[in-house]
């Protein structure tokens, strides 16, 4: 999004949103090479299903995993999370807007649990030069990941919940290079054009959210039954996504079903909101 020179570098602690870079998302068998943490394919195991619930506030993905093997498999698996800017990156007299402590080893409030257990992940941090994002002194992207044991012809239930970080922007209009990347049909830029038409600056507020969906394929075999749900806050707000099949299901939602689905995008959503209803307004 082509960002005003007045724009608002707010980092708010929101789901799955971030700068101008990937998301990394879904999980994926891993290894320690060399004491660096690598994603790997895990033969045998297989995800069964995958529900994704991403909103501008809120994360939540439920896993089913099957070891169709005669043997038990035990296994790194990892968690990517979006790369985040630290205080330092966000426009100066903007600082205080940031509602995390990019220094926590969990500054987004990840959770995650098997078979309904909580469980305790160790994280990888990476520095963001070595990610799509570049900061001026050295913000950083969080992996998490633990040992899983999966059970001979067994399933297991992994759930995670975050608010990812959100670097949210204002503009007056989708440049041309954002109507391409998040799919902008007639009907989203009328919504988009009132949403400005009714701001005192005649500006909206984007947000961007970025899932990596690929990391899926480092499971055997396709998602055997994959939902996903946008919800985008606001009967008023626009949501837009390059995604076939996706259907509006109720005012505030998009949702999609597949069946052995491969991924062969990862997503980018846009969520489009006025400055009162903005995430982090109420504050």
């Amino acid at each position: 999004m082509q960002r005003s020179c007045e724009r608002i570098g707010w980092l708010v602690a929101l789901a799955g949103l971030v700068p101008a870079g990937a998301a990394r998302a879904n999980d994926s068998a891993a290894g320690l090479d060399g004491g660096q943490l690598v994603l790997k394919q895990a033969d045998h195991i297989r995800m069964e299903s995958e529900d994704l619930f991403l909103s501008t506030r809120e994360v939540r993905i439920r896993y089913e995993f099957r070891n169709t093997g005669t043997t038990d498999v035990e296994t790194l698996v990892a968690f990517p999370l979006p790369a985040m800017p630290s205080k330092a990156d966000v426009d100066e007299g903007n600082a205080e807007l940031v509602s995390y402590d990019p220094s926590s080893d969990n500054p987004l409030a990840f959770v995650c649990r098997v078979d309904g257990q909580v469980i305790k992940t160790k994280v990888e941090r990476a520095p963001i030069k070595d990610r799509e994002i570049k900061t001026r002194d050295g913000g950083t992207a969080l992996t998490y990941y633990w040992t899983q044991k999966f059970p001979a012809g067994r399933t297991v239930v992994v759930e995670h919940s975050y608010r990812p970080a959100l670097w949210q922007s204002f503009t007056d209009k989708p440049s041309p290079e954002d109507a391409a990347k998040y799919c902008l049909d007639a009907g989203a830029q009328k919504t988009i054009a009132a949403i400005a038409r009714a701001d005192s600056a005649k500006m909206y507020f984007a947000n961007g959210l970025n899932y990596i969906l690929k990391t899926a394929r480092n499971w055997s075999g396709p998602i055997g039954d994959f939902h996903l749900t946008i919800d985008k806050g606001d009967a008023r707000n626009a949501a837009s996504v390059c995604l076939d099949g996706i259907k509006k299901t109720g005012p505030t939602r998009l949702e999609l079903r597949r069946k052995d689905f491969v991924p062969d995008r990862d997503l980018a959503v846009l969520v489009v909101t006025s400055r009162d209803r903005a995430p982090g307004s109420e504050k």
